[in-house]
């Protein structure tokens, strides 16, 4: 499973949606339950899912499945 995949199915499982609800281009301006509240519960979720640790930086940086993807791709084997 690519990150990509891993990525949207955790978008999916956080803000309780459909796998098919959440494009590859899915992001806080496309996803009304993607709010300040959710984005940390989603951050928190992709730090277990991956077994990475966040900064600051990254946290901020991720406001769409492609940035959280691109953050990714640097910390974690595929």
């Amino acid at each position: 499973m690519s990150i990509e995949e891993r990525v949207r199915g955790v978008v999916a499982q956080v803000f309780s949606l459909d796998l098919a609800q959440v494009s590859t281009t899915a992001s806080q301006d496309t996803l009304e339950k993607w709010d300040s509240f959710g984005h940390m519960n989603l951050c928190v979720a992709i730090e277990e899912e991956f077994k990475v640790s966040l900064d600051d930086t990254q946290i901020v940086e991720m406001t769409s499945v492609p940035n959280i993807v691109q953050v990714l791709s640097g910390l974690v084997t595929k």
